[in-house]
């Protein structure tokens, strides 16, 4: 007997002692046996066919959705000086990438940036 199988009949076992002891069957979902568990792991497994590449996310809205995130870097005119778009849910992680994107942008372009607060200058 495998060791799925002995769980699945030790839960059983559980459930039936629980009822001759309180006269009360026990609250919640019966244990499923093992081959049913699988069928149903099986079932659940989902592939994305149209774009392997992004991922669900949540939405603003309190829903789901499939997608990417993009992030851009613009200045106050404005243009855009750093672009990305990633699968990642959660966009904290690509502040440092984006800035240091922006910098080699900008100096690629002859400009420098001073600081966070400050607009970007001609490099001198």
């Amino acid at each position: 007997m495998g060791r799925r199988q002995a769980d699945y009949e030790a839960k059983l076992l559980a459930r039936e002692e629980h009822k001759a002891l309180t006269g009360k069957g026990m609250t919640g979902r019966k244990p499923k046996p093992p081959e049913e568990r699988l069928r149903d792991k099986e079932r659940s497994k989902k592939s994305n066919t149209t774009d392997p590449d992004s991922r669900i996310m949540s939405s603003a809205n309190g829903g789901y959705l499939q997608g990417f995130t993009g992030q851009a870097i613009a200045t106050a005119d404005p243009i855009t000086i750093a672009c990305a778009v990633t699968n990642e849910a959660t966009d904290f992680a690509q502040l440092k990438p984006m800035v240091e994107q922006a910098a080699g942008n900008l100096k690629s372009a002859g400009w420098a940036w001073r600081s966070l607060s400050s607009p970007p200058t001609p490099a001198t």
